[in-house]
């Protein structure tokens, strides 16, 4: 399929009309994706704004399922594994090469949604260890660190998809579909303000 488009991470600072004021929009569509690959015992384990294609008419697509295992794959390993993946987004349990479940795929959503919202990945360093050890040390910064108007519930939101344990994060995407629709509904994106400028513009 033939898809005319530009991945989410292009889009956010050089195609802001894609993004801007679509956020919730977009992060339903990719919340529908994903529920349905779990339903169907897929992981895809690279989930980031690069993996995400987003059209002018506001179609998105989740691609690149280099990474993906299935249910099957998963029961046939056994011990510590090297799952791959990205390592701005990659949850705990991921990096450690544990059992991994639906749960990885929602931290790296989170990891994505907090960059939507403020263009900025909630963890950065210096090289990809110091990354990493973020991931598995630190707390997830608080959205409102970046978007001083962002409503308390969307941290939280947020956070709880950042909990370092999967058990402490939502029990599946269809909660977190719901969780969605509900914040959309409440408080929309005006909260957001102006967009950061693009690199042209800056100059």
């Amino acid at each position: 399929e033939f898809f005319d488009s530009e991945n989410l991470k292009f889009a956010m600072w050089y195609l802001p009309e894609r993004v801007c004021g679509n956020e919730f929009r977009i992060l339903r569509s990719v919340a529908d994706a994903l529920h349905y690959i779990h339903g169907e015992g897929v992981l895809h384990l690279d989930i980031k704004p690069e993996n995400i294609l987003v059209a002018a008419d506001l179609g998105v697509r989740l691609i690149d399922f280099s990474l993906a295992v299935t249910k099957r794959d998963r029961l046939l390993r056994f011990g510590k594994q090297q799952w791959g993946g990205t390592p701005l987004y990659m949850p705990p349990e991921q990096i450690r090469g544990e059992k991994i479940s639906p749960a990885a795929d929602q931290y790296a959503f989170g990891a994505t949604a907090f960059e939507l919202f403020c263009r900025k990945p909630p963890f950065m360093g210096v090289n990809q260890s110091s990354i990493l050890e973020k991931h598995l040390r630190q707390p997830a910064p608080s959205l409102r660190t970046q978007v001083k108007d962002a409503p308390a519930e969307i941290d939280r939101f947020i956070q709880r998809m950042l909990a370092k344990d999967p058990k402490d994060r939502y029990p599946d995407m269809a909660a977190v579909k719901s969780e969605i629709a509900r914040l959309e509904e409440q408080f929309g994106t005006q909260w957001l303000g102006a967009p950061p400028p693009t690199e042209g513009q800056a100059a």
